[in-house]
């Protein structure tokens, strides 16, 4: 799940600025998603105001930040994988791995001790 941002255009106009080279439009009454951080900078983007011969806006800034979880844009899962260091191979699970050393590598364990510890611990496998 990842962080993002609504950027709403509150105004009845659509809302058109020039920011970091690209020419960005929120039609009226909708918005745009944006990274978080990016949203913010937006929003906080000094445009100057300005006025027809009546003294009214004519481009007013009538923005508003939203947050919100992105659920679909999952972050990505790590495969757990164990991976036998004596020949290589790859096994999905833990328990597959130990079935594997115990068939296979039981006898490069050189320890006595270590192998009846080992077998003790793996039970009935």
């Amino acid at each position: 799940m990842r962080k993002m941002a609504r950027v709403w255009n509150l105004d009845t106009q659509p809302y058109t600025e020039e920011y970091r080279g690209q020419t960005i439009t929120i039609e009226p009454e909708k918005f745009i998603v944006m990274d978080p951080n990016e949203a913010a900078l937006f929003l906080k983007a000094f445009t100057p105001v300005i006025k027809d011969g009546r003294g009214q806006y004519i481009n007013p800034k009538k923005l508003r930040m939203e947050l919100y979880t992105d659920k679909t844009a999952s972050s990505p899962k790590r495969e757990s994988k164990f991976q036998c260091m004596v020949d290589g191979e790859i096994f999905p699970t833990q328990r597959a791995y130990d079935e594997h050393v115990l068939k296979k590598h039981m006898n490069e364990i050189v320890d006595k001790e270590s192998k009846e510890a080992f077998e003790v611990s793996q039970g009935d496998l």
